[in-house]
């Protein structure tokens, strides 16, 4: 091959590079075979998925699975914290040994903090559980856990675009996934995994496309002409009935008497009141039938919210007539779904208090120093609102302008009072407004008696 060298290649090396080993050391590959378990519960496979966002409706973060080396089935807890994972790893233990009449053997996990913890290990060790840690940075050596947690993500991606629904259901498809994972065939064992850890057939009539829209059997009181079903989302499934999701009450619920539809939840539309209007002419509305054939409904207005922002320049012609559009005096217009009927008033003739008609009107904007009205009648920012008040007329289209009387502050400027600081302990005039224990009341009691006799 080539000259002036003399390479002699010992058959094995003696010495060991440490260069070579800092610059080309790689890690070893993994045996893909490992020892399977030879009957159920033997070998157990675990590892925690999340966080996931977004949250669950019910504020979940993460899954833990667990799966069966012998069977391959797998069961899913959806939970908030990672702390969770020492009482649901529990609940499963205890829950698999009492159906499968045998002990669980092996518990194979990472070495992630949740399963390292004291707790969790001293309780595996007073039930003569072992604890298979993997290597660290080496999830190869979990890989049927990790390999369940991406094909259960894969199906759950897959519903959830399919039918539509809101990502925060993921928490419901993912335990749909491991249910029908369980119930689909895989080269890993001879048979479905359901059939294998339950020893019986296992009956798929039941299954159903995630996310479709059913009617669910109303089991509740009802009255006689009350609907007897309502809207629900399939999500999932129990030993026995379908869980359903109420896009209404925003809960899941669980029920056997179900009809389903072809529809998915991106098809769904929230039910409508039935808002028709019926317009009477000359009499109220138990005079005439109903009539739902209305071209042009027109609507009551809406009342006004004393909160939002007053509107205090309305148009000249709206002060004058505030329902021009109501040409007939008779008419007036009721919601179908409304059970009350209500003879309403024109709002024009609405007129202020007469107790009032002796007061003077002062404004006060942003909390100032109240203005007299022979001020503010020469400000042109106040025209329209005097306008307002001077017609004694509100429209539909202003808000009811609150107004204050400081009748007593023109006394004040004008001498015919001068006000007195008093502590609230010597006010007695407190007995007309306030409720008072009975030494304060008969104090202040005196105190008037006093001044009367006086």
């Amino acid at each position: 091959m080539s000259k002036g060298i003399n390479l002699q290649i010992p058959s094995t090396l003696e010495i060991i590079c440490s260069v070579c080993a800092e610059a080309k050391q790689h890690k070893r590959p993994h045996n893909t075979t490992r020892t399977r378990a030879t009957k159920p519960l033997q070998i157990v496979h675990t590892d925690v998925c999340g966080p996931i966002d977004p949250e669950t409706y019910n504020n979940k973060r993460y899954y833990v699975t667990f799966i069966d080396d012998y069977t391959n089935y797998c069961t899913v807890y959806v939970i908030q914290f990672k702390s969770e994972v020492y009482e649901v790893l529990k609940q499963y233990v205890l829950e698999s040994e009492n159906y499968q009449q045998r002990k669980v053997y092996k518990i194979r996990c990472d070495n992630g903090g949740e399963y390292i913890s004291t707790d969790l290990k001293s309780w595996c060790k007073r039930k003569g559980i072992v604890l298979d840690y993997t290597v660290p940075r080496c999830p190869q050596l979990n890989g049927k856990a990790e390999k369940m947690n991406r094909s259960l993500l894969d199906i759950v991606r897959a519903m959830l675009f399919q039918s539509g629904m809101n990502n925060n259901m993921w928490g419901e498809a993912v335990q749909t996934a491991a249910y029908l994972k369980n119930r689909s065939p895989t080269t890993a064992v001879p048979k479905l995994p359901a059939q294998m850890w339950t020893g019986k057939t296992v009956n798929l009539s039941n299954i159903q496309t995630f996310g479709t829209i059913v009617f669910s059997k109303n089991n509740s009181q009802l009255k006689k002409l009350q609907s007897r079903s309502k809207q629900a989302i399939l999500v999932g499934y129990t030993s026995n009935s379908y869980k359903l999701w109420d896009p209404q009450e925003k809960e899941i619920f669980v029920s056997r008497d179900v009809v389903f539809t072809d529809l998915l939840y991106h098809q769904y539309k929230k039910p409508q009141p039935n808002n028709s209007i019926i317009k009477f002419k000359g009499s109220t509305p138990h005079d005439q039938p109903l009539d739902h054939n209305i071209e042009n409904p027109q609507h009551v207005p809406e009342q006004t919210n004393e909160d939002e922002p007053m509107d205090i320049d309305p148009p000249e012609n709206q002060i004058q007539n505030q329902y021009q559009e109501a040409e007939d005096i008779n008419e007036v217009t009721y919601p179908v779904n409304n059970p009350k009927t209500y003879n309403l008033r024109k709002r024009e003739n609405i007129k202020p208090p007469s107790r009032l008609k002796d007061y003077e009107v002062y404004f006060c904007p942003n909390e100032e120093t109240p203005l007299p009205y022979d001020q503010c009648i020469k400000d042109p920012k106040w025209k329209s609102a005097i306008k307002l008040i001077k017609s004694g007329q509100m429209n539909r289209k202003s808000k009811h302008i609150t107004v204050k009387y400081y009748y007593i502050t023109v006394a004040m400027d004008e001498g015919v009072f001068q006000p007195i600081y008093i502590n609230t302990d010597e006010q007695p005039a407190d007995i007309f407004t306030k409720p008072l224990k009975n030494i304060k009341f008969k104090k202040f009691r005196d105190m008037l008696c006093k001044n009367n006799s006086q």
